[in-house]
């Protein structure tokens, strides 16, 4: 299907408004949601008159990489994302030829599921290797995303020079990015939210530029990039060498910068897949057995290697979502990886995320009967400011109408995070603690960008006929088009479009205790 103008905002709007960009976008519980966010609500948003000298705050959504790094995310206010995605789609003729960019390994185009962009790739790497390659390069760019600057856009489509001499025309397209962007994040100039789906656009946009002035190099450089990790096979190391001082000059003229830790040249041959994947991949073929699994996930645990740990256990995970996503696997056998992927999860948390998908799939008595252990855990990581596991594990409690613990619930409210306790909200007594924090916040008189870190509690609030008391009319008049809409963000009953499921029947269990009529925020 041709991606148009058209079905790229609808596409941005609808499916890459919350932080989606992995390959299974499974980064946050399906019950966050923008599917009613349409172009022509982003219309009248785009129309408002209302001010906003100072910008807009955005939602900071805290994740766990597998190694325990944290990553922050952002959900940008939806009026800053409107702007943000009519302003692509408008300039779309002058920047949509990145679309078939040949030296990018991610396309931005229409998934089965909705999106427009995604870390999905279409090519591999190792296809760079043919019959002369001696050595391979990978060049990694430096805090990609937050590193940023704004007024480098009109560089790289511009020229420097030339940029400059058009710094004053507001009617440039890429001026106008440029001030989208920055208006989104408090007018920051340093930084562009990580996590919407616009973000990875304008990303792809800039290095586009990159790309091409690569491909033009006297040396005729043939390379792949996947987002911000170039790769770049030659038949000597001095060619590998010139290829990485190319990469670093381009990257300067925009204020970029390359790992030092992350960039590398390696003399091939090299292995395709290390040794620990190919001794898990041959350890989980056949029929799927308890041992199996749980021994894949010991291999991931007692990796000596750190640097590998990360990947070995992404791997595992996946591989055991998926051997259990076979409808013939025994209940028993899925309920003993669960159980251990929990015990996991407390001190590894991105173990979390995959016990949840598979937990919230069974009966309610499977998931009450482990609710202490989620309890704690809950705790524990709403204490570590971990979004993405508190996210997962109130989503999995609530879908099977369990009130989370009194002390679970304290902590997620004392960690502020703003998607956590918009899920907590959904239970009574939850939401008398949320209900209280925001109380708190509003009698600081908090300027609006320190409401936008707040912006889904009150605007779902005011969705559901229980506005925050004192919150001065402009605020919500800039959600009106939305709440005129009626446009939830939650939906409890939302079901994941990028993963299957393996009957009916479980398709319909996760939301099942939502269909009597009750409702968050009511």
């Amino acid at each position: 299907m041709k991606l148009t103008a058209q079905k790229f905002e609808a596409g941005l709007l609808a499916h890459n408004f919350f932080p989606r960009i992995a390959k299974r976008g499974d980064e946050l519980p399906p019950c966050f949601v923008s599917s009613a966010f349409s172009p022509a609500i982003a219309s009248k948003l785009n129309s408002l008159t209302v001010k906003r000298p100072d910008g807009f705050g955005s939602i900071n959504v805290r994740t766990t990489r597998y190694n325990l790094a944290p990553r922050n995310l952002e959900v940008i206010h939806p009026r800053a994302f409107a702007a943000i995605a009519r302003q692509l789609k408008s300039s779309w003729k002058q920047w949509h030829s990145i679309v078939s960019n040949e030296s990018s390994g991610i396309r931005i185009a229409p998934h089965v599921d909705g999106r427009v962009f995604s870390m999905i790739s279409h090519a591999d790497a190792e296809s760079l290797v043919t019959p002369g390659g001696r050595f391979r390069a990978k060049v990694d760019i430096t805090n990609f995303y937050s590193s940023i600057y704004t007024h480098s856009f009109p560089w790289a489509i511009h020229g420097v020079q030339a940029a400059k001499l058009k710094q004053d025309d507001k009617n440039d397209w890429v001026n106008q990015l440029d001030f989208k962007l920055r208006q989104a994040r408090r007018r920051e100039t340093t930084g562009i939210a990580i996590g919407p789906g616009t973000s990875g656009v304008v990303g792809e946009i800039l290095l586009g530029c990159v790309d091409e002035r690569l491909r033009q190099h006297s040396d005729n450089f043939s390379f792949l990039r996947f987002i911000d990790d170039y790769y770049f096979v030659a038949s000597s190391r001095d060619a590998a060498e010139r290829f990485v001082n190319a990469v670093r000059n381009e990257l300067a003229e925009l204020k970029l910068s390359i790992h030092p830790g992350k960039t590398s040249i390696t003399e091939l041959p090299t292995a395709v897949s290390p040794r620990w994947m190919r001794n898990l991949r041959r350890a989980l073929q056949g029929s799927v057995t308890k041992s199996k699994l749980l021994d894949a996930i010991d291999q991931a645990i007692e990796s000596a290697d750190v640097t590998a740990e990360d990947d070995i256990l992404k791997y595992v995970l996946v591989s055991v979502e998926e051997a259990l996503s076979k409808p013939q696997t025994p209940e028993s056998v899925r309920l003993a990886v669960i159980d251990r992927l929990l015990n996991v999860g407390y001190l590894r948390p991105a173990a979390i995320g995959s016990a949840c998908r598979l937990l919230v799939e069974l009966d309610g008595t499977s998931v009450s009967e482990r609710a202490d252990s989620l309890n704690k855990i809950l705790k524990e990581h709403a204490q570590s400011l971990r979004t993405d596991s508190v996210s997962w594990i109130l989503y999995t409690l609530l879908a099977h109408d369990l009130t989370p613990s009194g002390e679970a619930a304290e902590a997620v409210v004392d960690s502020g995070d703003c998607l956590a306790m918009a899920l907590l909200a959904a239970d009574t007594n939850g939401d008398a603690l949320v209900r209280k924090f925001m109380d708190e916040l509003e009698s600081e008189l908090p300027p609006d960008y320190r409401r936008d870190e707040y912006w889904l509690l009150y605007y779902q609030y005011a969705l559901g006929g229980a506005p925050i008391a004192s919150v001065p009319e402009d605020y919500y008049d800039e959600l009106r088009p939305l709440l005129d809409a009626k446009v939830s963000f939650i939906d409890f009953e939302a079901k994941s479009p990028y993963r299957p499921y393996h009957s009916d029947e479980q398709r319909r269990l996760p939301i099942r205790n939502w269909s009597a009529g009750r409702s968050p925020y009511a």
